[in-house]
């Protein structure tokens, strides 16, 4: 399989996640919010990793990921980007049941609102 193959599989994977709905069980997914975030404060390189692919799907598209939007104003990293979204998850940890992409989609949409 050629990479642009491989690109496009992993994108078409990612838009299914994207249309399936958030919440879910333990055992249902590959990793939730509060995993996410545990694992954030004990390893910044996997959460700016993590982060960082949400965050290209987000900031790359106008189109939103669980009905979030995001809208980092010029020169934002995706350093910023990922201590926004620990600092997000930190302050809501009622929220964080939910699949990570989908904590971190939110996360980056409140933190980098559409104006």
């Amino acid at each position: 399989m050629t990479a642009t193959r491989s690109a496009f599989a992993a994108l078409i994977g990612l838009a299914g996640l994207a249309a399936a709905p958030s919440p879910a069980g333990a055992g249902d997914v590959f990793l939730l919010g509060d995993k996410l975030y545990k694992t954030c404060v004990q390893d910044p390189d996997f959460c700016q990793g993590y982060v960082s692919g949400v965050a290209d799907v987000m900031f790359g598209t106008e189109a939103p990921i669980l009905g979030s939007r995001a809208c980092p104003k010029a020169g934002t990293t995706i350093g910023d980007a990922a201590a926004a979204a620990v600092e997000w998850m930190g302050k809501n940890p009622k929220r964080l049941k939910f699949t990570a992409y989908s904590v971190v989609a939110v996360a980056l949409g409140e933190s980098f609102p559409c104006e």
